[in-house]
């Protein structure tokens, strides 16, 4: 496991403002010499920065959404 768990990082997203998320760097391995890097990111329960983040959710699955009417699974 990564050193840098649980470490905290902060954004500037130009619509929702200042989030402060923590941080933890995964290696998923794929075969003995290959590995993909995966990074998970969340915001303190309740906290403000849950709610920004929140919207930033609603407003990447509501283009998912515009981009695909007919809801039938195709991205």
């Amino acid at each position: 496991m990564d050193d840098r768990t649980g470490v905290c990082k902060r954004f500037h997203h130009p619509e929702a403002g200042f989030l402060e998320l923590t941080y933890q760097p995964l290696d998923l391995p794929v075969s003995a010499h290959e590995a993909h890097a995966l990074t998970l990111y969340t915001a303190e329960p309740g906290s403000a920065h849950e709610e920004r983040l929140k919207l930033l959710a609603s407003w990447a699955a509501t283009g998912l959404e515009a981009a695909n009417p007919a809801g039938d699974g195709e991205r």
